[in-house]
């Protein structure tokens, strides 16, 4: 081989040992980029593994918000599987759940709503009830142990709360009470304290309201008299109707009776005169044929039989009165 030969060898070997250089260098690098991008998420998942992904979640349906939001996607995501997760808080606030998330306490009332219905993202505590699903089951939570509950004033009954008081708004006012449960007596533990109690120009009395009010409202009312002995014109109107008499007695107690107005006894006391003003005027068919115009000339108070004729100004006419057969030892 002449030594043109061989440099011209060499030279043609050259590019192919630098085309080699690079090609081991270029593979050097890539291992030091794969090694480095493995450091790298390495470090990351060992400070929480926590990764910035450019994901929505609102679009699952389930907005991430408050406490959710701090959570470990794992927590709810078990091994891995995105899809399928439940959405209801029941599925990881529950004993043994998906989650160890807190669970319902054994105290909670008793409801079949979500606890998204009540309560917030944030926290327990601060709950917006809705009483939808709870009929009946008030004082399993309003005990005044776990909220508000019956006041000390409340009158003594054992009808539910949701009976009177409504599940949307605060207790009072209350309707529809159901008063066939209520202690006899005891209207005045409510009604003058909360309730609606005597009005201003109620008759005075100590009798408890049931006494002559109905349960089902205050009119029409039963009154019942027992131990009202007068002021009966501080519930009866003053104004007698047209066809009372004329007496100057001012109290219905004087002639009338608590059991009725019918059937009074008329006290004729201080009565003098007067009495056509009450009696008819039309002298019964057998009455006298005598001038007096006056009932009380003859009659007294107390009856109208056993009349004393009072015979002044009577000089003849006798027998307008007097039958005109003479007895058999008349002179």
């Amino acid at each position: 081989m002449t030594l043109m030969t061989v440099k011209s060898l060499a030279v043609s070997t050259q590019p192919d040992r630098i085309s080699a250089m690079l090609r081991w260098a270029s593979l050097f690098m890539a291992i030091l980029l794969v090694s480095f991008s493995l450091g790298v998420s390495e470090a990351s998942a060992a400070q929480g593994g926590k990764r910035r992904v450019n994901f929505d979640h609102s679009k699952t349906g389930f907005l991430l918000t408050e406490a959710h939001a701090k959570t470990n996607c794992e927590s709810c995501h078990t091994n891995g599987i995105f899809k399928g997760t439940p959405k209801e808080c029941s599925s990881c606030h529950v004993q043994s759940g998906r989650a160890s998330a807190s669970a319902k306490e054994t105290k909670h009332i008793p409801t079949n709503k979500s606890c998204d219905s009540c309560h917030k993202s944030s926290s327990w505590k601060s709950v917006n009830f809705k009483h939808d699903g709870t009929d009946g089951t008030c004082s399993v939570c309003h005990n005044n142990i776990s909220v508000a509950g019956k006041p000390a004033r409340h009158p003594t009954t054992a009808a539910a709360c949701d009976t009177c008081h409504k599940k949307t708004s605060a207790w009072l006012p209350a309707s529809g009470h159901d008063h066939s449960k209520v202690v006899a007596g005891t209207c005045k533990s409510c009604h003058g304290v909360d309730a609606t109690g005597m009005n201003s120009g109620h008759i005075t009395t100590s009798q408890s309201c049931d006494t002559c009010h109905k349960t089902t409202g205050w009119k029409p009312v039963k009154m019942n008299h027992t131990g009202i002995v007068n002021g009966c014109t501080t519930c009866h109107t003053k104004n007698k109707p047209t066809n009372h008499t004329g007496s100057r007695a001012t109290n219905c107690e004087t002639c009338h009776t608590t059991t009725s107005f019918k059937g009074a006894k008329m006290n004729h006391t201080g009565i003098v005169n007067g009495c056509t003003n009450c009696h008819t005027k039309d002298k019964p068919t057998n009455h006298t044929g005598s001038r007096a115009t006056n009932c009380e000339t003859c009659h007294t108070t107390t009856s109208f039989k056993g009349a004393k004729m009072n015979h002044t100004g009577i000089v003849n006419g006798c027998t307008n009165c007097h039958t005109k057969d003479k007895p058999t030892n008349h002179t």
